[in-house]
């Protein structure tokens, strides 16, 4: 009698580890079907965006308003499905003026913004952010505007970005401050 039992147990262990492992496989199979939208899988990736250094002249970067340049820095890699979306909310993560020990300046960091969506349209990236802005002064607009745009569109991997906050163009938003 021990035996048959045993024997049953066992039996009914292999079952359902065939049936778990044909339904795991079943599951597995559609996830990886060709007809799945590439653009939205989930995948480890390494979110970039801009800060500033101050001054610079263009020597670091790309020159913005006030005589600076724009760097880019690379953030650790990430599991995203949306590296605009990453990206920008790493940015708008530093809540400090100074980025570590780099002297980068973040134009953002007494700000309070955050992602809503994006969307990509041929070379721009279009991207939804609510909040406030905080500036420290008059520079801070193009900065503002640049670390935002060049992030955006550096991520989505196209030429332009058109940055909306609350429904309102960034540079509307900006020259109200």
């Amino acid at each position: 009698m021990k035996k048959s039992r045993w024997i049953v147990i066992v039996l009914s262990a292999l079952l359902i580890m065939i049936v778990g492992t044909s339904a795991v496989f079943i599951i597995d199979q559609k996830a990886s079907s060709p007809s799945s939208n590439s653009q939205n899988q989930i995948k480890s990736q390494v979110p970039r965006y801009y800060l500033i250094a101050i001054d610079d002249k263009g020597r670091s970067g790309e020159m913005i308003g006030c005589g600076d340049s724009l760097v880019l820095v690379s953030s650790e890699a990430t599991l995203t499905d949306n590296l605009v979306k990453a990206s920008l909310e790493k940015l708008l993560s530093i809540k400090t003026q100074y980025y570590g020990e780099s002297g980068l300046y973040n134009a953002l960091y007494q700000s309070s913004v955050g992602f809503v969506n994006s969307s990509i349209s041929g070379d721009t990236v279009t991207v939804n952010l609510t909040g406030n802005f905080v500036l420290g002064g008059e520079c801070d607009n193009p900065r503002v505007e640049s670390q935002l745009e060049k992030t955006a569109a550096q991520a989505a991997g196209v030429s332009n970005a058109s940055i909306f906050v609350d429904g309102k163009a960034l540079r509307d938003v900006l020259s109200l401050k």
